[in-house]
């Protein structure tokens, strides 16, 4: 089931910030670069790059997801790993988006930014 639009802008309002405070300066952004998207449920964190062989193509790579699960109020973090499946994070759950949103900036594990 998707956000409610009260929840949907409060997802956008945590994630401007979040996006905001990850993005590199300025002069690195054409090549290298954050962003998110909403699917249903689920938020996925994604670099923005060039494609290497043809710089001239920006690509989109996942490398976190958060799934909302209603019936529990929890908050799931996936990171992907190279085989491009999602696999559940050391601390798989919060009860909030902005706790979900802190494990992957820490990033403990190094699953997130290497």
């Amino acid at each position: 089931m998707a956000f409610t639009q009260t929840e949907e802008n409060d997802v956008r309002n945590l994630m401007h910030l979040f996006i905001e405070d990850l993005r590199p300066p300025e002069h690195i952004r054409p090549k290298l670069d954050f962003g998110y998207r909403i699917e249903d449920q689920n938020i996925f964190i994604f670099e923005i790059r060039p494609q290497w062989n043809k710089p001239e193509i920006i690509r989109h790579y996942d490398f976190a997801k958060i799934s909302f699960v209603r019936n529990t109020s929890i908050w799931k973090i996936y990171w992907m790993r190279g085989n491009l499946q999602w696999y559940a994070y050391e601390t798989p759950s919060t009860g909030s988006l902005k706790a979900a949103l802190m494990l992957i900036k820490k990033d403990k594990h190094s699953c997130f930014f290497g």
